[in-house]
């Protein structure tokens, strides 16, 4: 028995004989039919549970508007694959299925009102507010005094050689030996996270311009060093020196060797300072809306699409 009837009973008319010979028809026939508030019930029901399962295609020609055929209208020649062949095409995007699931929840309980021949039926609904907790905060935050694991070596606490040395290093595509000896111990702790050290590599490769640059400024660092006193050393690179405006270079002795300058130590402190704060969860707020379905042949269908806007506090 199908949804579309409750009941459907027919009795054909049984023939009986009297005893006088005369035929006598008996017939009984009973009729139930869906009620259209039990079928709008029943059809909201099942476009939530077509939703579930990713039947978008069975939802388009049973419960929604027109529009979305022309999605499917165009996909042959959206969704052809190298080889011709035809790939399925989503025709609800995960943010328009989510939120038209969310909208035919919301009308499920809402107020429905009929035209005078029950064909047309508005739902005024409420989408109930939605809460969200935040993303997980990072798994590793550097810092300050934070290294590297292993053995560490650097180039030296003669700055002029180191300088020279770590263009070398550039020039002979030696690009992880070169970020594992100047680069802040910080940063090389942050790099031996996951992939960075990979992606960093990758995009130092793909970029030899990049690399060319820091070969010049290394030189024309190294061309400059005067004499050093303490534990920190500048070098201003004028427009001569190199293209664009002037530009200094800031370097800083940790364990007696030579390295850039850590200059995100103070934004390190800080950022590690909020990550490690507990972030509460928030709440998108709710929405009214309304939805104006047709009745065809006992099914409802969604006329346009919903409309909603934010409840007003």
């Amino acid at each position: 028995m199908s949804r579309k009837q409750v009941a459907l009973v027919i009795l054909l008319a049984v023939c009986t004989c009297c005893p006088d010979g005369r035929a006598q028809p008996q017939i009984a026939r009973t009729v139930t039919e869906e009620t259209p508030e039990a079928a709008l019930a029943a059809d909201l029901q099942e476009a939530v549970s077509m939703l579930d399962r990713n039947q978008h295609r069975l939802l388009m020609h049973d419960f929604l508007p027109s529009i979305y055929a022309s999605r499917q209208a165009m996909e042959p020649q959206s969704s052809r694959t190298r080889r011709g062949t035809a790939t399925p095409t989503q025709i609800l995007s995960d943010v328009e299925a989510r939120e038209l699931r969310a909208m035919i929840v919301g009308a499920q309980s809402g107020t429905a009102t009929y035209n005078r021949n029950r064909t047309l039926v508005e739902i005024t609904f409420v989408k109930k507010p939605v809460e969200l907790i935040p993303a997980m905060k990072p798994a590793y935050v550097p810092a300050s005094a934070d290294k590297p694991p292993g053995q560490i070596d650097g180039l030296g606490r003669d700055l002029k050689q180191m300088l020279t040395a770590a263009a070398a290093l550039l020039e002979s595509g030696q690009q992880e030996e070169f970020i594992r000896s100047v680069y802040p111990l910080p940063e090389l702790a942050d790099l031996a996270q996951s992939d960075n050290m990979q992606r960093l590599l990758s995009r130092l490769k793909s970029h030899p311009g990049m690399t060319e640059a820091m070969v010049f400024e290394l030189k024309a660092a190294a061309a400059k060093v005067g004499p050093v006193s303490g534990a920190t050393a500048e070098i201003t690179l004028s427009e001569q020196d190199k293209t664009g405006s002037d530009r200094v270079l800031k370097f800083e002795l940790v364990e007696n060797n030579w390295r850039f300058f850590d200059g995100g130590k103070q934004h390190r402190t800080l950022y590690r300072q909020l990550t490690s704060t507990r972030i509460g969860s928030y709440t998108i707020p709710g929405s009214q809306g309304s939805m104006i379905l047709a009745r065809f042949q006992d099914s409802w269908r969604l006329q346009a699409l919903p409309t909603f806007e934010p409840l007003m506090q």
